[in-house]
């Protein structure tokens, strides 16, 4: 019997559509700085994975305008540069206040 795989990978399920969503997100808020001159503020450094994945649940369910600064030097050993959670200067209270309720 043959398999037969989706054309996109994850694509016809809750996960893989929710995370295309959280990546558009994302690549708005950073075309937006560089486009619009909209300012963001640091909010929060980290080298854990886990938080990471805990704040882009947490901001992208509260509609908070983000994006994560050097995400990517996480895997390279050492790390050069903790990635930065960056948010748009209104909101930046709001996030902030809901990263103290989960201990971030």
């Amino acid at each position: 019997m043959a398999m037969v795989f989706p054309k996109e990978p994850g694509s016809n399920t809750l996960i893989g559509k929710a995370s295309k969503e959280l990546c558009q997100m994302r690549q708005n808020a950073v075309r937006r700085k560089i486009m619009d001159n909209i300012e963001y503020v640091e909010i929060l450094k980290t080298n854990s994975m886990t938080d990471l994945s805990m704040i882009n649940m947490i901001l992208s369910d509260a509609k908070i305008e983000y994006y994560i600064e050097n995400e990517t030097t996480l895997f390279i050993l050492p790390p050069m540069a903790l990635p930065r959670v960056m948010v748009l200067k209104e909101q930046s209270d709001e996030a902030i206040m809901l990263l103290k309720t989960y201990d971030l």
